[in-house]
């Protein structure tokens, strides 16, 4: 099983995958960030996604290197050939992914708050409307969670989570 949390900075990614991990705490948790100057992108994220029996919580994986990687880099690392290689080994793992999108307002009251990788506000403004782009049209055949904090209670996110992977 397998479960991937994505969205930009401030959307409350890693306060899910805290509570999730609290409430599975078998679960194995592995946090991507910008992984700066990384060649074998894909290679590692196909690592933490079989590195562990069980249960594995991914914060950040290929979709953030789609998004982050144009925007901050101008290159997205990951080829089309090797995401669909990626999604098929999610697929084959029993993946959900969760994309964690409340409104840009929350999103940048929070990202203001906290150091983050992207410190510009044009940059962060440009990331969330490419995960809002990505959240609202299918651009993959992983099944999806939305998840906003705004109107959501983790609580309530947690176990729609635990039932669609049946823990």
């Amino acid at each position: 099983m397998l479960v991937i949390i994505e969205g930009p900075d401030g959307a409350g990614k890693t306060t899910l995958v805290s509570a999730l991990h609290r409430a599975i705490p078998a679960a194995h948790v592995t946090h991507h960030g910008p992984l700066p100057g990384v060649t074998n992108l894909s290679e590692i994220y196909h690592q933490s996604m079989v590195e562990h029996s069980g249960l594995t919580i991914i914060d950040r994986a290929w979709v953030s290197e789609r998004i982050y990687g144009t925007v901050c880099r101008g290159v997205n690392r990951i080829s089309f050939g090797e995401r669909m290689e990626l999604e098929q080994k999610a697929l084959s793992l029993g993946v959900v992914e969760v994309v964690c999108l409340p409104s840009l307002q929350a999103c940048m009251k929070t990202w203001r708050k906290r150091e983050e990788y992207i410190r510009d506000e044009r940059q962060f403004m440009t990331i969330y409307g490419k995960y809002a782009v990505y959240n609202a049209v299918m651009t993959n055949p992983m099944p999806r969670i939305q998840y906003n904090y705004t109107i959501q209670s983790i609580g309530a996110i947690v176990s729609r989570i635990r039932r669609a992977i049946e823990v």
